[in-house]
C-alpha cells in the first residue's frame, strides 16, 4: 500500500509528486469539499445550541471526493497537505471528517512547494489543530449571522437597487472608510499658499524658506506675497555650507497589505490580479513555486532561507553588500513568513523564461524578488551637500547628495541626482529671476484597492485571506465606482451604510470588528471557548436586528425612464436591471399588469451613468 497526500490546488501535483517518488500519491481537493447550507434556524445553517455548522459534501465536488475517498482506502497513510493557516486546517479537518480518516491521518505544513520543504514536512508529521479549526468555525459562523442578518434588512429596506444589497462584518468596514474618506473631500475647505524659488541657472536653483515657522517652512501666504517680492535684490550671497552623511531607507519584506499597495501604486495592478498572479507564482512551475506563500501578515524572513539568500548575494556582488540586520516581525497569524521568491536565484528574467509566466506574474514576481533583495542587502549610503543662502533678509536652500556605497542600488540602479556647483561662503550668486508659484492644499485622496487594504490591516479589520475578496464585493456590488484607481461611493453604497451605521452603530464600528478579530485569535491560540464568544455575541446581535427591522426607514431608489413608451400598454418604459448577470433591459412600468419587455442595446452603460445621479431615490416611511 502507498501514502496519499492531499493539497488543495491540482497545480500543486506534479512538483510534489515528483519530490516525494513513486511511493506516494498526490491528489487535489481543489480548495473545500463542503459548504455551509442555508437551513435550519434563520437558514444559518448552524445549530445554535451547539454552534456546529450543517456541512454537507458541495455537490460540485462530488467527484473529487469520491476520487480522494478511493485513494485513500487504497493508502497506509493519508498526510494532510492543505494550506498552513486556519482556512487550510478547516478544509483538512472536513477532509478527515468526511472521508471517515480519523484512524491514519497526518497534518503536514510547508510555505513553499520546493524539494526541501515538502520532504521535512513529510518528516515531521503532527496533527490538525483543533484551535485553528474552532477560530475557523467561530469566523465562518459570525460571518454567516451577520452577513445574512444585515443583507436581508437590506435588501428589504433598499428597494429598486442596482444589485442585490449586502453587508458584512468586513465589506461594512471598509465601505465605512470609503464613504467617511468621500465625506472628507466634500467637507474640505482648500488653503491658498505659495512657495518661491530663486533661478540661478537652467538647472540650478534655491528654495525660499522662512526657518521661525513651526510648519509648512516653506509656505508664503496671500497676505505675504508682495511683501516677500518687494525684498527680492536679485543676489543671493552663501551664508554656509554643510557636509554630512545619510542612509537610506531600510525596507522590509512583504506582508500581502504592504505588497498589495505597493502593486497598485507600482505596477497599477488591482488587488484580485495581485491575488490571482500570487497564486501561480506560488502553486508551481514545472520544479516548484516561485514564491512562499502569499496570505501571511508576518513580514520575517525564514532562517535558511537568509542563510541561503546572504551565500547567493556574497557570491554576486560580495559581502560588503550583505546585511546582516533583517527588517521583520512575526504577524498575528505567524503560520508562516513574509512574501519571498523561494529562490533569489531565480531572478525575474529567468522565470520568464524558463516558465513563460505571464506578463502580470512577471511584474508582481519582479516587485517580490525586487523587494526581498532590498530587504537583504546593505542600504546605500551618501555625502549630503547642502548650501544655506540669503536675499536681503529672506532664506534660501538647496542640497545635493553624492553616492558614497551603492548598496541595494548596485541590483536595481542608481538614481539620478541634480548636482549643483561648487561654492564658497560669502560667494554672491546673480539670479536670472525668482519663481513666485501658486498653490492650493488637496484633500485627503479616495481610497484605492492598496491603500484601502492597507488601512484595514493597520485597524486590525480583516485578515490577508479576505483582503482582496473584500475590495472586490465592493466594486461587484457597486457601492464604490472606479475615477482611475480610486474608489468613489456610489450613492448606493452610501445609503447602504448609513443605514447600516444607523441601525447598528456596535457592529458597524472600526474598534468592535478589531476586537473580534482579536477574539478569534485568541481562540486559534486556545485563549478563549469559541462557543462562548458566540452566545455572547448571538444574545446582543438577535435584539439589535429585531429592533432595526422596525426603525429602519425603506429607501426606494428611483427608476431610470427609458425614453420611449410601452407598445403594448402605452404606459413608460423604464431601465431595469437583471441582477444576476448585470445586464439591463426595458420593461414595462405598469409592471405586473403588463409584462412586457425589451434588450436596452446601450446595456449597462447608460444605466450606471444615469442611476447615480444624487436625486434618483425617495424615502417612505415603514
Amino acid at each position: 500500500m502507498g501514502k496519499l497526500v492531499i493539497v488543495e490546488s491540482p497545480n500543486k501535483i506534479k512538483s510534489i509528486k515528483k519530490y516525494l517518488g513513486d511511493e506516494y500519491d498526490v491528489k487535489a481537493s481543489v480548495g473545500h469539499i463542503v459548504y455551509l447550507p442555508s437551513s435550519g434556524v434563520h437558514r444559518f445553517g448552524v445549530d445554535l445550541e451547539t454552534w456546529k455548522p450543517a456541512y454537507k459534501i458541495d455537490p460540485k465536488k462530488a467527484d473529487v471526493v469520491k476520487q480522494l475517498r478511493e485513494s485513500a482506502k487504497k493508502a497506509s497513510e493519508v498526510f494532510i497537505a492543505t494550506d498552513p493557516d486556519r482556512e487550510g486546517e478547516a478544509i483538512g479537518d472536513n477532509i478527515v471528517t468526511f472521508l471517515k480518516l480519523s484512524d491514519k491521518y497526518k497534518r503536514i505544513r510547508f510555505n513553499e512547494i520546493t524539494e526541501k520543504a515538502v520532504k521535512k514536512a513529510i518528516s515531521k508529521p503532527s496533527e490538525l489543530d483543533s484551535d485553528l479549526i474552532n477560530a475557523q468555525i467561530a469566523r465562518r459562523i459570525l460571518d454567516r449571522i451577520i452577513g445574512y442578518k444585515l443583507s436581508s434588512l437590506m435588501r428589504r429596506k433598499v428597494q429598486n437597487s442596482p444589485s442585490n444589497p449586502s453587508a458584512g462584518r468586513v465589506q461594512s468596514i471598509a465601505l465605512k472608510l470609503v464613504v467617511e474618506r468621500e465625506k472628507e473631500i466634500e467637507a474640505f475647505v482648500p488653503v491658498q499658499y505659495a512657495t518661491a524659488d530663486a533661478i540661478i541657472s537652467e538647472n540650478v536653483s534655491a528654495s525660499l524658506y522662512f526657518p521661525d515657522k513651526k510648519d509648512n517652512k516653506t509656505w508664503i501666504m496671500p497676505e505675504e506675497i508682495e511683501d516677500i517680492k518687494s525684498k527680492f535684490s536679485g543676489t543671493l550671497t552663501v551664508k554656509s555650507l554643510n557636509v554630512s552623511k545619510r542612509k537610506d531607507q531600510k525596507y522590509t519584506p512583504f506582508k500581502q497589505a504592504s505588497l498589495y499597495k505597493k502593486a497598485d501604486s507600482v505596477l497599477g495592478m488591482s488587488s484580485s490580479a495581485v491575488q490571482s498572479a500570487m497564486q501561480r507564482l506560488y502553486e508551481g512551475y514545472s520544479d516548484g513555486g516561485l514564491i512562499s506563500y502569499p496570505r501571511t501578515d508576518s513580514t520575517r524572513l525564514s532562517s535558511a532561507f537568509v542563510q541561503e539568500a546572504r551565500k547567493y548575494l556574497i557570491s554576486k556582488y560580495g559581502k560588503e553588500y550583505v546585511s546582516f540586520e533583517i527588517k521583520g516581525v512575526s504577524g498575528d497569524q505567524d503560520a508562516h513568513e513574509a512574501i519571498r521568491p523561494t529562490s533569489l536565484s531565480m531572478t525575474p528574467e529567468m522565470a520568464r523564461a524558463r516558465f513563460n509566466i505571464s506578463a502580470q506574474e512577471f511584474k508582481v514576481y519582479k516587485l517580490i524578488w525586487t523587494h526581498t533583495i532590498q530587504s537583504l542587502m546593505n542600504v546605500p549610503e551618501r555625502e549630503v551637500l547642502r548650501y544655506e543662502l540669503e536675499d536681503n533678509g529672506l532664506n534660501f536652500r538647496m542640497s545635493t547628495s553624492k553616492i558614497t556605497f551603492d548598496g541595494y542600488f548596485k541590483v536595481i540602479g542608481i538614481p539620478e541626482i541634480k548636482s549643483l556647483p561648487k561654492m564658497v561662503e560669502g560667494e554672491k550668486l546673480k539670479i536670472q529671476e525668482y519663481n513666485i508659484e501658486e498653490h492650493e492644499t488637496k484633500p485627503p485622496a479616495r481610497y484605492n484597492d492598496g491603500s484601502l487594504i492597507e488601512k484595514l490591516d493597520s485597524i486590525k479589520v480583516g485578515r490577508p485571506s479576505t483582503f482582496a475578496t473584500t475590495v472586490k464585493i465592493l466594486k461587484t456590488r457597486e457601492y464604490v465606482t472606479l475615477e482611475g484607481r480610486a474608489m468613489k461611493p456610489t450613492l448606493f453604497g452610501r445609503i447602504v451604510i448609513d443605514k447600516l451605521i444607523d441601525a447598528f452603530p456596535k457592529i458597524i464600528n472600526e474598534q468592535y470588528t478589531a476586537n473580534l478579530e482579536n477574539q478569534l485569535d485568541g481562540i486559534a491560540e486556545a485563549k478563549y471557548d469559541y462557543k462562548k464568544i458566540l452566545d455572547d455575541f448571538w444574545s446582543g446581535f438577535e435584539k439589535e436586528v429585531d429592533s432595526a427591522t422596525v426603525s429602519v426607514e425603506v429607501t426606494r431608489m428611483m427608476s431610470i425612464k427609458a425614453g420611449k413608451l410601452c407598445p403594448k400598454s402605452g404606459h413608460e418604459l423604464l431601465i431595469k436591471k437583471n441582477k444576476r448577470d448585470g445586464t439591463t433591459f426595458f420593461g414595462c412600468s405598469n409592471f405586473p399588469e403588463c409584462t412586457y419587455t425589451e434588450s436596452d442595446p446601450n446595456s449597462k452603460r447608460v444605466f450606471r451613468k444615469k442611476f447615480f445621479n444624487n436625486s434618483n431615490f425617495k424615502k417612505n416611511k415603514k
